[in-house]
């Protein structure tokens, strides 16, 4: 391998696996055989001022090539040779290649993927290396170069970038990794695709999709301490490009720390991009305003506001004293905005996850996990920022005479609420798309974003979720066991592995899920998402979403999607209080469409206004489906009524809206629906 020497403590963090085995002295290995014309070359690499010799060592920083190098000498036909190198003399080397090669690429590899028709070859950017701090190189077979033969001689160009990641800060560096915040498929690691049509200027162009490109990059380093006074450096080896949405992840015994870029990064191929030195002392608040002051939660507000400001919440079930239990670090999942929150950060002595708000008053909802150490899941919060939302009071028969029905303003994840009867009357399309909110399946506490718009009409394939009409969201990419877009599922889950795979929305299929046809729409059974049907015998803990006591609810279900001091409507106070509501249809342009922004009534005892968006429904399948038409709301599921969980407004031939209470199709609780959240305690009220 080329070794790279300085005096500097440098740490290497790669993309690049080679794999296969070299030996020191190999010069056998060339497969030779009595058809085969073997010729003489030599190999220089590319070096310059401005490449990787910026860094200063006892060589110039050069890159050199060592005894047992093998690069693949790559024929016409695609065909690939392992060639070791014969001699070696710094940044020249000597290696005995068939006469017929053409390209040669470094470093050799078994797992590569033969395009020689389109004159390139494939090759596997991995995503997860070990480093054990045992070694002081920087470009350990991760440093891929590509050459043509030319007048005998190969001039090896460098294909990558280098990012220089400085640490600060006390304690010692466990596991560090890049992950990039983008929808799009321009990958940090993966199977890429390198042109030699490119030369002299070669590129590594990832393969689409999520199972061949990843946007990340992961080492482990062996607890390598960091100084206070001076910083040791991370380098990272990417494909050259901008990268827009960068966020620096760092374990430490103490704790993690999600640091994101505050400015777009654009990395050029044989050069090293620094990043000025993070003090990871810096990122851990000394104080932070506790989100769960009143109650614990799955989904906690932030005040839209002006200032920055840092926010805290403990990494425990709504349920437990405990703190959650292998938690190594916490990271976002998804943001509908970017940068609304910024440098997550996790605790570990006090199992504590805290945030920064940005400010700006900015809005939107952010998706927090907290991770093992093998990456998965544990557990996931909604973060919601937004103007706080108003307690709407209604008198009605669904409570009791000398107590109000209270209910929030909007839907969750909702950042806009029309607050008169004329202000709904005259809301936009861009206000009524933020009063939709975010879509949840029956009984887990883990939201989807919502559509693009009210007024989007594209179909989305069932093949292609979370595309053409989902909110311009952010999505994390590179959590092992997690997929790497939206998904829908279409095998048997359990209720446990969708709380620990919240980038899943599980479907039901009713003849080939479970390997057997499990009924129809006719058999009067309802099914889950992620289980054949309702448990038996029903009880209320059993509905997943369940309150103790339809009037004061002292216990919030683990699984409650609703911040503190609010829960999920029980059926029965949801049916009584909301059935006869709303009155006004909020049409949009032409009434005879029938389509509507929302619905709205004005509560005449306290002269609050409610407004219920048209939000529609995901279907079974994860798709959009009615937006624009009729209003969808989840209740907790009453065990007295086998369909009914559920409350609709739908409008016919431009009339006024038609209630329906719950559904009755086997596939509806693995719906999408919004949630309105009423207060827990309505004596205050």
């Amino acid at each position: 391998m080329k070794k790279f020497y300085y005096n500097l403590c440098l740490i290497l963090v790669a993309a690049v696996l080679a794999v296969g085995c070299t030996e020191d002295f190999a010069t056998d290995k060339n497969p030779i055989n009595g058809s085969t014309e073997f010729i003489e070359v030599v190999a220089d690499i590319e070096c310059d001022a401005e490449t990787r010799t910026t860094l200063l060592d006892n060589n110039g920083g050069k890159v050199m090539w060592s005894e047992g190098d093998a690069i693949g000498a790559i024929a016409a036909d695609g065909t690939v040779t392992e060639c070791v190198a014969t001699s070696v003399n710094g940044t020249s080397a000597t290696f005995s290649v068939p006469a017929t090669t053409v390209n040669a690429i470094y470093p050799y590899t078994t797992d590569y993927v033969d395009d020689h028709a389109k004159n390139r070859i494939g090759h596997r950017f991995v995503s997860n290396i070990a480093f054990d701090g045992s070694a002081k190189v920087f470009g350990d077979k991760q440093d891929v170069m590509v050459a043509a033969l030319e007048d005998g001689a190969f001039a090896f160009k460098h294909v990558c970038g280098y990012i220089e990641v400085k640490l600060k800060g006390t304690g010692t560096v466990k596991h560090i990794a890049l992950r990039d915040n983008t929808r799009k498929w321009d990958a940090l690691s993966g199977l890429a695709y390198i042109s030699f049509d490119a030369l002299p200027n070669p590129t590594a162009a990832f393969s689409t999709g999520h199972k061949a490109a990843f946007n990340w990059l992961y080492a482990t380093c062996n607890n390598i301490e960091l100084s206070k006074s001076e910083a040791t450096s991370f380098y990272f080896v990417v494909p050259p490009r901008s990268y827009e949405n960068l966020s620096i992840c760092v374990q430490t015994e103490n704790g993690s720390y999600a640091i994101s870029s505050k400015n777009a990064i654009t990395v050029n191929r044989a050069k090293i991009r620094p990043i000025a030195a993070i003090d990871l002392d810096e990122y851990k608040p000394a104080t932070a305003t506790d989100l769960s002051a009143n109650g614990l939660a799955n989904c906690y507000i932030v005040p839209q506001g002006s200032e920055a400001k840092y926010y805290s919440f403990p990494a425990q079930k709504i349920n437990t004293e405990d703190k959650l239990a292998n938690v190594a670090y916490a990271h976002v999942l998804w943001s509908d905005r970017a940068k609304v929150i910024t440098n997550v950060n996790y605790d570990a002595a006090t199992g504590t996850v805290s945030f920064k708000y940005d400010g700006g008053n900015k809005e939107g909802n952010v998706m927090v996990s907290v991770f093992d150490a093998n990456h998965n899941s544990i557990w996931t919060w909604h973060i919601w920022c937004t103007d706080q939302p108003e307690a709407i009071k209604i008198k009605n028969n669904g409570a009791p005479t000398d107590k109000y029905h209270v209910i929030m303003d909007r839907n969750i994840g909702a950042t806009y609420a029309p607050k008169s009867l004329e202000e709904a009357a005259g809301i936009s399309a861009e206000n009524a798309t933020k009063t939709l909110g975010l879509y949840y399946q029956y009984g887990r506490p883990i939201p989807f974003p919502g559509p693009t718009s009210i007024t989007n009409t594209t179909a989305e394939a069932t093949n292609a979720l979370f595309g053409a009409n989902t909110s311009d969201f952010e999505l994390m990419y590179g959590f092992k066991d997690l997929l790497q877009c939206f998904q829908y599922s279409t095998y048997q889950n359990t209720f446990a592995s969708m709380l620990t795979n919240p980038l899943i929305f599980c479907t039901v299929n009713f003849t080939t899920a479970y390997g057997t046809a499990v009924g129809s729409s006719t058999d009067g059974k309802a099914y889950h998402a992620f289980c054949k049907d309702l448990p038996k015998p029903c009880t209320q803990a059993d509905q997943l979403w369940f309150s103790e006591n339809a009037d004061v609810v002292s216990k919030k279900g683990n699984t409650d999607p609703c911040p503190p001091g609010y829960c999920i409507d029980d059926f029965e106070t949801f049916k009584a209080a909301l059935y006869n509501i709303p009155e006004n249809r909020i049409s949009q342009g032409d009434d005879t469409s029938n389509k509507t922004y929302g619905y709205s009534y004005q509560c005449p005892t306290t002269k609050d206004v409610v407004w219920f968006p048209a939000n529609g429904f995901r279907t079974e399948k994860g798709v959009y489906s009615s937006v624009g038409y009729i209003a969808n709301l989840w209740s907790a599921r009453n065990c007295t009524y086998t369909n009914l969980y559920g409350i609709r407004w739908y409008t016919g031939n431009g009339a006024e809206a038609t209630k329906v209470m719950g559904t009755s199709g086997i596939n509806t609780l693995a719906w999408g629906f919004n949630i309105r959240c009423r207060a827990i305690d309505r004596t205050k009220f």
